[in-house]
């Protein structure tokens, strides 16, 4: 109330009632944007872990993978390589990711690829073509008296 008696309303309840609305919706639609791009983002650019790990993966035995062929593997740091097997007694690891923006590379007719932009690799992670900067980073891989690859460190 005022000094002559009557009621003062401090605020139109339409008003506040609207900019309530307007702060809840946007709000709402902030965390819908969120929630959609934060996996876009962790899929195209995977958190960036150590490579310097010093830790041997067990990849398997030698013989599960025929000469030409692959698998994909996880080194101990956490990064996925592929475990290529050029001859009976030749492997090599590599890095699945594209050294131009981090996307994972895929394989198909012989040779790797880059599904974001194109860029294409040999079995070895040699570039052939793209916007790719390097070759893929490759591991150290040994054969064990056992019979099993093992992949270590990153080479270079």
């Amino acid at each position: 109330m005022d000094k002559s008696g009557r009621q003062v309303e401090l605020m139109d309840p339409k008003l506040s009632r609207k900019r309530f609305l307007d702060t809840l919706m946007g709000a709402g639609g902030l965390g819908v944007i969120s929630v959609i791009a934060y996996p876009l983002l962790k899929f195209v650019n995977p958190p960036a872990r150590s490579s310097e790990s010093s830790e041997w993966v067990d990849a398997g035995p030698a013989e599960e993978i025929q000469t030409g062929g692959f698998k994909t593997i996880m080194h101990a740091s956490g990064i996925p390589l592929v475990l290529v097997r050029r001859s009976e007694d030749e492997f090599i690891a590599l890095e699945k990711k594209c050294p131009h923006l981090g996307c994972m590379v895929e394989l198909e007719q012989g040779e790797m690829f880059c599904p974001c932009h194109g860029a294409k690799f040999t079995l070895d992670g040699t570039r052939i073509t793209g916007p790719s900067p390097r070759d893929l980073k490759r591991y150290k891989v040994e054969v064990r008296p056992d019979g099993h690859v093992f992949v270590g460190k990153e080479v270079g």
